[in-house]
């Protein structure tokens, strides 16, 4: 079990290849049919302190680190990570590399690339927009047409919630800095503060092979590019993989399942060979 201070958690500590470190991917029941030879650490989020109300991507990735080097001091690391957790685990893998450290597997299950809409072209990005709203007016006038209520009340928890507390969040740190006071813990939504460090995250170039898991049910206007926009940064192979599910739930039974089968694809051939 994991210790209430400390954000990582064994969920397996057997096995005798090195370890995967995932970052919000995993949880116990999620593990079973992942590489039984091999330990398995499940990073949780920080706690933020009474001064801050978010943590960047660079700062969490440096104080992961440290407890990634407690475990295991040579290469080759196994990474993955999911949604958010796969930029940090991106960043990892970032400063891993700057220091001539083994990488012996950096994945990303879901996980866009920050800037994705930033780093297309004008005209890219206008039929980018156009193909999002022709999907969303089709899939949401189909609902309404033909009385899907369930499907309604999904639409709005899905996009529409999401969105209203990003907004009400933006203009309450905005309103407390500007008073030169600290957002009050009970306002500093992780979901929030996740959001924040997401936007404010810009990744740096990485050599080594990246493995992108995406869901197949995500929007069509991202099939313009199935890397999800890392091939902006990533100057090595992008191997992408769609899995089942949607974003949501794809890290849950049953759909981890397909998930976990290609995974262990990747582990079978990282072994004990540690470099300097």
């Amino acid at each position: 079990m994991r210790n209430d201070c400390s954000p990582i958690e064994p969920l397996r500590v057997s096995g005798v290849e090195p370890a995967l470190f995932s970052f919000y991917a995993f949880a116990q029941d999620t593990i079973i049919g992942v590489q039984v030879d091999r330990p398995i650490y499940e990073f949780h989020p920080l706690e933020l302190d009474e001064a801050r109300d978010f943590l960047s991507v660079q700062e969490l990735a440096a104080v992961y680190l440290n407890y990634i080097f407690k475990i295991q001091q040579r290469g080759p690391y196994l990474l993955c990570g999911y949604s958010f957790g796969g930029l940090v685990a991106y960043e990892i893998a970032t400063l891993l590399e700057k220091e001539g450290k083994e990488i012996g597997l950096l994945a990303l299950f879901d996980t866009s690339h920050p800037q994705f809409s930033r780093n297309i072209s004008v005209i890219e990005l206008a039929r980018f927009r156009v193909t999002y709203l022709t999907n969303r007016f089709m899939k949401y006038g189909n609902n309404l047409l033909y009385g899907k209520l369930g499907n309604i009340k999904a639409d709005v928890l899905q996009f529409i919630i999401p969105r209203l507390r990003t907004i009400a969040w933006r203009m309450t740190r905005a309103a407390f800095r500007t008073a030169n006071r600290p957002v009050p813990r009970i306002m500093r939504r992780e979901t929030q503060a996740v959001a924040t460090a997401w936007r404010t995250y810009t990744p740096g170039t990485c050599t080594n092979r990246l493995v992108l898991f995406r869901v197949e049910e995500r929007g069509v206007e991202y099939n313009r590019d199935m890397t999800l926009g890392w091939r902006a940064c990533v100057t090595s192979d992008i191997e992408v993989h769609v899995v089942p599910g949607r974003h949501e739930d794809m890290m849950k039974k049953p759909y981890v399942h397909v998930l976990v089968e290609k995974l262990n694809s990747y582990l079978a051939g990282i072994g004990n060979q540690h470099s300097p």
